[in-house]
């Protein structure tokens, strides 16, 4: 699912893709430099397991 977002346009994942990202996206925590990018790996996460809780709700990456 990671390499489904794309860096410039918008990617959408609904709430069963949301499950397989966030499988994915734990990876990346082992793979942070610094606690900032922590922090923003946080961010994303609890996001996404946010818009897991609601009908029709969305996680959105908005490309440049």
């Amino acid at each position: 699912m990671l390499s489904s977002i794309d860096w410039y346009g918008d990617t959408t994942f609904n709430g069963v893709q949301i499950d397989r990202l966030l499988a994915e996206w734990e990876s990346l925590f082992a793979k942070a430099g610094t606690s900032e990018e922590e922090t923003i790996l946080l961010t994303i996460k609890n996001l996404a397991e946010t818009s897991k809780q609601g009908v029709h709700q969305y996680l959105v990456f908005n490309g440049d």
